[in-house]
């Protein structure tokens, strides 16, 4: 599962592409967030937008990155989800735990947006 990381001013953007399933979505997604975060990045967009599949290994990777980034202080949105996606986190009610933005564009201008961010 391919991932590309890069700085839009203080934002990392984190593009996955390919099945976040278990056998490949490995920790590769929860790794790149915990990485940005060692290096003192606290706002982090997750780009989904290229996610072709996501089963329980791949929410877990969310949820667990959701997880780390709000336990070093930083915040992790969503970006790029397809109708799939968006129904499984609906269903699985991450859907009201995370920010999710219809587009990439949209979750970096949300953080200088944001008050507290």
């Amino acid at each position: 599962m391919p991932i590309t990381i890069r700085q839009e001013t203080d934002i990392t953007v984190i593009e996955v592409v390919g099945k976040m399933v278990v056998g490949e979505a490995d920790t590769n997604v929860l790794e790149a967030v915990r990485e940005a975060l060692d290096a003192g990045h606290r706002k982090i967009v997750l780009s989904l937008a290229e996610v072709t599949r996501l089963d329980s290994s791949g929410l877990g990777e969310l949820v667990a990155a959701h997880t780390s980034a709000g336990n070093k202080g930083g915040r992790l949105k969503l970006a790029g989800l397809s109708p799939k996606l968006a129904e499984i986190l609906q269903i699985t009610q991450l859907l009201g735990l995370v920010e999710t933005y219809e587009y990439e564009a949209d979750a970096v201008t949300s953080f200088v947006t944001d008050k507290g961010a």
